[in-house]
């Protein structure tokens, strides 16, 4: 192997080749094979003036300058109707590529001819973020639409996008961390594709019409903020997000859930220490919740918000509030909480975990506001409700 940068005539550029980097020895027509960079700072304030690829003389180095760019095609229009960013800093040697209504295209296929016939062109197949929004496209999300290219971040959103078939994104497997397909017409997504893509970070979903989340359906990923808000979900299969140790924030309010069934929401080796898992599950219409719902798992935050609960059962709220050791947070605003000898538990308490529901309208049987709050409830008039319980 050579340690000295040679210069590689392509059309239209002059590009560098430290052979560190790539293999010269066989470059026939092959693009720049530059390395992965970490993409953990989504947007790199970078006061450099950027420095074109063709313009760098730099000397032998394995890596290259933070304000490196023009990895953009050579051609103006290579992209068209899509517009190429080039990217530096913490992304040097990467581009992006940003596709709006200006697009006019109606199929996924129109996005697949576009990639590919800029495949010639390509300085390097490594794209930092592949924007699409407001468009009319629609179909299924395939493999084979990305041709050669890998990406850091894919935002597909208010596009009428259909279904997301498995392997979609299985060419970005070391480095997809976020997608983004929010407010879309996605009926049916292959949650069996994440095991393609295990470092996604951010799954977001929201605004689609997905009706049901199977059991132990998600893989072992590193996947921390999932948003399936404003879909159209009825049933979650028992231990769906078990495999998500690093899950973090759980967003699925506004949908059609009517029971938490037992061990919905079970995370047996979740990783956050000691309570780190947001639940928000506002905007549903749920009734009733099982005692094992939440069991194996220590959600700092549950938001219960605008639904039907009509009581707050012991069974359900005492295990979690022992094993977040009383570090929690349940949200019950807006529901129809009758304040009966059901709630006696939680005021007649010795401890202070009143706090943790924080505050809402008492409600009667039938369903009319008393009038009255919770957290002015007088404790001793629940005395009745428990013999044995004595408040000085």
């Amino acid at each position: 192997m050579l340690n000295s940068i040679i210069r590689l005539a392509l059309p239209c550029v002059t590009l560098l080749c430290n052979v560190k980097l790539l293999n010269c020895e066989d470059l026939g027509t092959s693009i720049l094979n530059l390395p992965h960079y970490d993409p953990s700072i989504p947007n790199p304030d970078d006061d450099l003036e950027c420095l074109k690829l063709r313009d760098w003389n730099g000397p032998d180095d394995t890596s290259l300058p933070p304000n490196l760019c023009g990895m953009c095609p050579a051609g103006e229009h290579d992209l068209e109707p899509c517009d190429c960013i080039n990217n530096r800093g913490s992304q040097a040697g990467l581009f992006s590529i940003e596709c709006g209504p200006s697009t006019n295209w109606t199929t996924v296929d129109e996005i697949k001819e576009m990639i590919a016939s800029a495949d010639d062109a390509l300085i390097t197949t490594h794209v930092f973020r592949f924007t699409m929004t407001g468009t009319n496209v629609s179909g299924a999300l395939k493999q084979d639409v990305w041709g050669r290219l890998d990406f850091h971040q894919v935002i597909l959103d208010n596009n009428q996008i259909q279904q997301v078939d498995n392997h979609a994104f299985a060419n970005s497997k070391e480095t997809l961390t976020l997608l983004s397909i929010k407010n879309n017409e996605i009926t049916y997504f292959h949650w069996d594709q994440l095991s393609d893509i295990p470092h996604l970070y951010q799954l977001l979903l929201q605004g689609n019409k997905l009706s049901f989340i199977p059991s132990d359906i998600f893989p072992q990923t590193d996947l921390a903020y999932l948003d399936l808000s404003r879909n159209q979900i009825i049933y979650i299969g028992p231990n769906a997000f078990s495999n998500l140790r690093k899950l973090s924030k759980l967003n699925l309010s506004y949908n059609q859930l009517e029971y938490l069934d037992d061990y919905m929401f079970s995370i047996a080796q979740h990783d956050l220490d000691p309570n780190n898992l947001i639940i928000n599950l506002s905007n549903n219409k749920i009734s009733y919740i099982s005692p094992m719902a939440f069991a194996d798992v220590r959600p700092i935050n549950i938001n219960l918000s605008y639904n039907r609960l009509t009581s707050i059962e012991e069974e359900v709220f005492r295990p979690i509030i022992d094993a977040t050791y009383y570090f929690l947070s349940v949200d019950l605003n807006n529901n129809f909480i009758v304040c009966n000898c059901d709630i006696a538990w939680i005021l007649l308490d010795p401890t202070p975990i009143r706090g943790i529901f924080g505050n809402f309208q008492c409600y009667d049987t039938l369903g009319n506001q008393t009038g009255t709050s919770f957290l002015d409830l007088n404790p001793h008039d629940f005395l009745f409700c428990h013999t044995d319980v004595v408040i000085n």
